[in-house]
């Protein structure tokens, strides 16, 4: 990685960081990148309109969903891994296990889930980014991590998946601590 370390300011714009390593590859493998920021709650609400004024009239908290978070691949994940592999390595949008606050009954649950993950993509938390990862020699990759203006704070691991032929060869974990700065780390404490 470029840096472990993020400081975000009053000024901050965003930032970029490069991810970089080796890796013990033969023609043909594949590298995924996982970054997820911490897990908490997330609220998506509905909105009608009532008396000709927009009025949030429902919502949903989402108690484990991730506040930030980037998968980075050197192709299409459907071309490196089969649906089932997705699902239990919860790879892709889809695949979070992302539980709803407990007494909450809703009959689209589906349609909220929809919700969650369109508003995540929109703001720029969560985002999916196939054939970005770079490979040299079946032995270096590299890829860019986006981090946007309005990313949260905390621990963000970063996991590195090396597969060959649809099977995990290894993977190594790391972490970017992303922390406020400056005057806004005083009034934010």
């Amino acid at each position: 990685m470029s840096q472990e370390n993020v400081k975000i300011s009053t000024d901050f714009q965003g930032a970029k960081i490069l991810l970089f390593g080796a890796y013990d590859g033969k023609k043909g493998d594949d590298i995924i990148v996982i970054v997820k920021g911490p897990k908490g709650l997330v609220t998506v609400q509905k909105k009608e309109k009532i008396l000709g004024v927009w009025v949030n009239t429902k919502k949903v908290n989402y108690i484990n969903a991730p506040k930030y978070l980037n998968i980075a691949s050197n192709r299409k994940i459907e071309d490196i891994l089969n649906k089932k592999t997705q699902k239990v390595s919860e790879i892709g949008l889809d695949n979070l296990k992302i539980r709803m606050q407990p007494g909450i009954k809703v009959e689209d649950e589906k349609q909220w889930r929809q919700a969650l993950t369109r508003n995540m993509l929109k703001s720029k938390l969560w985002n999916i980014d196939e054939n970005s990862v770079t490979l040299n020699k079946d032995a270096l990759f590299r890829s860019y991590l986006k981090l946007p203006s309005n990313v949260i704070t905390g621990q963000f691991e970063v996991k590195i998946l090396h597969y060959r032929d649809s099977t995990l060869v290894s993977q190594q974990t790391n972490s970017i601590n992303v922390s406020k700065s400056g005057i806004s780390a005083e009034i934010y404490e």
